[in-house]
């Protein structure tokens, strides 16, 4: 009969095999890294996207709706200091009282799930909005029947993500130079940085 060596000792792992698999580990965490931030860029892109096209669809609803024409800064029916984006996120408190009654604060909901609001609006305050953690703004001068929004500190990589959508940009992204035209438009980047400008067209 065979006799079996109850003191054989199990062998670990060699230094040179942890090293290897900590070698492997990293490679693949490495690969897997960029396309995590890749996504995480295009989602946060596609928000601010999204969020300026609603407030442009408040701000049709209302105006048009109400015949409050098309200024969104320094509205007759906003209470004086308040803007569009009080109104469509803020609601009641930015609307002078005449108009109170004919505001429908159902024209105005889904904004409030992406924009966080980070100071209330008051009657005559203009409040102070976040998405993500850019600030968002309505442009102290919005061009002839369109809405332009601004969105501060916005990452290098979301400007790049929606140049490439929605302005066909192809080729390496450039942004140290402040771009003005199209749909897309932001300041020189700075610090990885730069305040991002979505112009959306008022209109069908």
């Amino acid at each position: 009969m065979k006799k079996i060596n109850r003191n054989t000792r199990q062998r670990g792992f060699s230094l040179l095999e942890l090293m290897i698999v900590l070698a492997i580990l990293g490679i693949v965490l490495s690969l897997m890294l960029p396309s995590s931030i890749s996504g995480t860029s295009k989602a946060s892109a596609l928000l601010k996207m999204k969020t300026a096209d609603a407030l442009k669809t408040c701000v049709l609803n209302v105006h048009s709706n109400l015949g409050w024409g098309s200024n969104v800064l320094a509205n007759p029916n906003y209470n004086s200091g308040n803007d569009a984006l009080d109104m469509c996120v803020g609601g009641d408190v930015a609307i002078v009282a005449a108009q109170q009654n004919n505001f429908n604060r159902t024209t105005v909901s889904g904004l409030s799930d992406m924009v966080q609001i980070t100071t209330a609006p008051t009657n005559g305050g203009k409040g102070a909005y976040k998405v993500g953690s850019s600030v968002m703004s309505l442009s102290t001068s919005q061009p002839s029947g369109k809405i332009s929004v601004e969105y501060s500190q916005t990452a290098d990589a979301e400007v790049c993500e929606l140049l490439a959508k929605f302005e066909a940009y192809s080729g390496t992204c450039d942004l140290s130079s402040a771009d003005t035209s199209g749909t897309i438009q932001h300041t020189a980047s700075s610090g990885g940085v730069s305040t991002l400008k979505i112009i959306r067209k008022m209109g069908v």
